[in-house]
């Protein structure tokens, strides 16, 4: 599931684009054919039905892959076209996927996206095997001077140009081309998969 939000006083529909081009990447990986929910269609109830409806078909094995692209807030907040989702709410949703079911989170936002990085994931609820790609820390906004969504570009153009062996090494490479004042973050939630780190990203 891919979603995009843009605020009324954007330009240009830079996140919905984004948003876009992360399920062309999904597509030629070989997902099935991907939820978009851009702009209006990113409510709060159609996105929380989508994942309940995903962690309800989602089999043991299977890669489940979110991403968002759009405004976000402090302490883990995607804000949504008609309201917030927050870091409990994303948590509550992982919650309801089985254990050995793989989930992929793109979480292009100010302040750490969603879900949000805490030290306390060993004592997750979740038991399913999560890693989060973060635009920034908690502290940082995901914005480049002249450059909203440089996340994702960054992301995108490090998987179109580099040959990628891990999760982690694909996010080092986007964090070498990125700005101090925002470098991204990836960490993990519930259930930890060694195997699942150390796929290349988007492998089925």
């Amino acid at each position: 599931m891919c979603i995009g939000v843009d605020t009324s006083e954007s330009h240009d529909a830079l996140a919905e684009a984004d948003a876009c081009s992360l399920a062309e990447v999904a597509i030629r990986q070989g997902f099935e054919p991907p939820t978009l929910l851009l702009g209006s269609a990113a409510t709060r109830t159609r996105v929380r039905t989508q994942l309940s409806q995903a962690a309800a078909t989602c089999e043991p094995g299977d890669l489940f892959m979110l991403t968002f692209s759009g405004h976000g807030g402090e302490g883990g907040v995607w804000l949504l076209y008609d309201g917030s989702l927050r870091d409990a709410e994303m948590r509550a949703a992982l919650a309801a996927f089985r254990p050995g079911v793989r989930v992929l989170v793109i979480s292009d936002s100010c302040n750490g996206g969603v879900p949000a990085a805490r030290p306390d994931t060993s004592l997750s609820e979740v038991g399913a095997s999560v890693l989060v790609l973060a635009a920034c820390s908690s502290d940082q906004l995901a914005d480049a001077p002249g450059t909203p969504t440089h996340f994702t570009t960054a992301l995108l153009e490090t998987w179109h140009r580099d040959s990628i062996v891990t999760y982690r090494g694909f996010y080092q490479m986007i964090a070498a081309g990125m700005p101090e004042h925002q470098q991204p973050n990836y960490f993990q939630v519930g259930l930890r998969d060694p195997q699942f780190e150390s796929q290349p990203p988007f492998t089925i």
